[in-house]
């Protein structure tokens, strides 16, 4: 009797409950009553639910959505709404957050002699790297060699040679970690140094993993004494904070090696499965100083499940000696504003010569969208490479519904001919380049918990570039004409879909 009662006093019932009464409402006063009351009824929670929106702190473009969604049904969009902004699993982990990030700070390099250094070398890409600082507390390093890893087999080849010689502990943190012949190589390594003492711990998104792996299979790893732990652990329960999944991607190896990018442990990142032709992807190996911001956004996120984490035990001396500068960072949905956005959209005002995109999804905003027309406008070389076969053929139609207007503006866009593009890059002036897991669309930029690495002034951004121009030449550009010749049809549902990106 108890469960039963609990069901219906439960959110899931009351927001099903409120979607069917909205419909009933809607058929009942419509056409069988009278409309004119159904239109006031609507009118009133309408304006209640938008001046609510005004006063909020979301983006404009979800605050149109939102009230676009409660216009339409106005009773379930409503309940929805005030469900969602007020989920109290939210505000528990914020205030956890908060309490982390607080503790990690103690534990940050003090780097006012770099970032002084940077400022009296470039000042655009110190302003890059001091928002990054005020907004996520990540230090910038020196002493750091970068290895640009152009694809997964690349990347690969050399985290497996490298997770051969770990010695004290091994720290991975993926999005996705699947059964196949990649994963099978890393465990039977990851067995092995276990089994010589090397401490191990993994932290996967439960979401990410849902299908590639069970839950039991990662217990069962303790028989190992591999630890491994979900994040955001995924139930019936419909709120705010189960969309928050933890996109990152990171390796660490005794504190001296670490591995970045788009790449997760699964075999069509190498591309010994091929479902979309050739997978793109690419990633970066640091090794010194760097590393420890790495552990630092491992720690965050491990203790965000109420798990223990001794980050000081995790400590060593560096003996690399590099003159670029290196900053790791993270961003997320538990942060006080965008910041993956924002850094994007400061990358991008910097730029006086050109910009180089890579994405796999081009959902984008109001600003970053002026971003980048502004500096295509400005003289600036702007180009975005997207995927020429799509993983997800409707999020891929969504982007191109900003092909004309990006197009229009001077933005040179490609598409991948060959196959999926799944690196997330951006590099500017032969300088500054950020490699990592950040998408352009919403979920990265807003609601995922993601990381990159920004490089500034290291000779490792001409290969980088040069791997960016091998690429557009596997590429196709679309031009105006390209953009008048699509079909009518799937200009129609480019443009429909487009208003739910926020969304997606």
């Amino acid at each position: 009797m108890k469960k039963f009662f609990s069901f219906f006093v439960s959110k899931r019932f009351i927001l099903c409950f409120s979607f069917f009464v909205n419909l009933i409402l809607f058929f009942l006063l419509t056409y069988y009553i009278n409309s004119v009351v159904y239109s006031i009824i609507s009118i009133v929670i309408t304006i209640l639910a938008v001046l609510c929106l005004i006063g909020s702190n979301d983006e404009p473009i979800y605050k149109i959505t939102w009230a676009l969604t409660i216009a339409v049904f106005p009773l379930f969009g409503t309940v929805l709404y005030l469900y969602l902004r007020n989920c109290r699993a939210t505000k528990r982990k914020r205030k956890l957050f908060n309490a982390i990030k607080q503790e990690s700070l103690q534990f940050m390099k003090n780097s006012e002699n770099e970032f002084k250094e940077l400022e009296n070398l470039h000042n655009k890409q110190f302003n890059i790297a001091e928002y990054v600082k005020k907004t996520t507390n990540m230090s910038l390093y020196k002493n750091t060699s970068v290895l640009y890893l152009k694809n997964g087999e690349t990347y690969f080849k050399e985290l497996i040679n490298d997770l051969k010689t770990a010695e004290k502990y091994i720290l991975l943190q993926y999005y996705i970690i699947e059964h196949g012949k990649v994963w099978d190589e890393i465990l039977k390594v990851l067995k092995e140094r276990s089994a010589k003492g090397v401490e191990i711990k993994i932290l996967y998104d439960d979401f990410g993993c849902m299908d590639k792996i069970s839950r039991t299979y990662f217990k069962n790893l303790k028989d190992f004494n591999i630890e491994a732990i979900e994040f955001n652990k995924c139930n019936a329960t419909i709120n705010k904070y189960s969309q928050y999944r933890d996109h990152r991607k990171l390796c660490v190896i005794d504190g001296k090696i670490g591995y970045v990018g788009g790449i997760n442990l699964a075999d069509e990142y190498a591309n010994i499965t091929s479902k979309f032709g050739y997978w793109k992807d690419t990633g970066v190996r640091l090794e010194g100083e760097a590393v420890w911001g790495l552990i630092v956004l491992f720690s965050d996120n491990w203790k965000l499940e109420k798990k223990p984490f001794d980050i000081e035990k995790y400590k060593v001396e560096y003996s690399k000696t590099n003159s670029s500068y290196v900053q790791p960072f993270g961003s997320g949905p538990l942060y006080v504003e965008p910041i993956a956005r924002n850094n994007y959209v400061n990358m991008i005002n910097s730029a006086k010569q050109y910009v180089y995109i890579c994405t796999p999804y081009l959902l984008l905003d109001t600003t970053t969208i002026d971003a980048l027309k502004i500096a295509a406008k400005s003289g600036v070389d702007v180009r975005i490479i997207m995927p020429g076969i799509p993983d997800k053929k409707f999020i891929w139609y969504m982007g191109r519904a900003h092909y004309k207007e990006l197009v229009n503006a001077g933005v040179k866009i490609y598409e991948f001919k060959p196959g999926f593009v799944h690196a997330k890059m951006v590099i500017v002036d032969d300088m500054t380049c950020c490699v990592g897991t950040i998408n352009f669309d919403f979920r990265s930029l807003y609601l995922h918990f993601e990381n990159g690495v920004l490089i500034y002034n290291d000779k490792e951004i001409l290969n980088i570039k040069q791997d960016f121009i091998e690429t557009i030449n596997k590429s196709v550009q679309v031009t105006t004409e390209t953009v008048k010749s699509r079909k009518w049809y799937e200009k129609v549902i480019a443009n429909v879909l487009r208003f739910f990106a926020p969304l997606m």
